[in-house]
């Protein structure tokens, strides 16, 4: 039992030198970078929120930005434009609703700015949300020539 103490301490040590290399600038798997969820969401409305672990709030961002479009292209087509009237220059088709359609895309506008302003912040959150529980390794010498190895869970709030 003896040989196998310093192995064991060895053990210990190796843990406890990893653990604090993890909050010195290396993430652990699962977190978010803020600037790639901006990127994302530059790309596209929601894509930021996707990229966070925000899948709900993705899709809510993501359909707002195409309801907006849906809308603002149905209110904005005109009610009488044939192909002959194209056809022959004459470019004053009568009807639709320019307010309505410049409306509708202002809010998909603004809605995909949000989207991306908004999935920083997003990754952020998914990065404190992984902060609240840490382990570390713990070594502590039992009755006798044993060693106990465990493991200490600190949940944080």
């Amino acid at each position: 039992m003896r040989h196998q103490l310093p192995a064991l301490l060895l053990l210990g040590a190796a843990l406890t030198v990893s653990a604090p290399a993890r909050t010195q600038g290396l993430r652990p798997a699962g977190w978010k970078d803020p600037t790639t969820a901006v990127l994302f969401g530059v790309i596209g409305p929601g894509f930021g929120q996707f990229y966070a672990g925000r899948p709900l709030k993705g899709a809510v961002v993501l359909g707002v930005f195409v309801g907006a479009l849906a809308v603002g292209s149905a209110a904005d087509k005109p009610d009488r434009c044939t192909a002959a009237n194209l056809y022959l220059a004459n470019l004053s088709c009568s009807g639709g609703n320019h307010t309505a359609g410049n409306i509708a895309v202002g809010v998909a506008l603004a809605d995909w700015i949000y989207g991306f302003v908004s999935a920083s912040g997003d990754a952020k959150r998914h990065d404190r949300l992984l902060r609240t529980a840490a382990w570390r390794p713990c070594v502590a010498p039992a009755s006798g020539d044993r060693m106990d190895i465990g493991a200490s869970i600190t949940l944080r709030r």
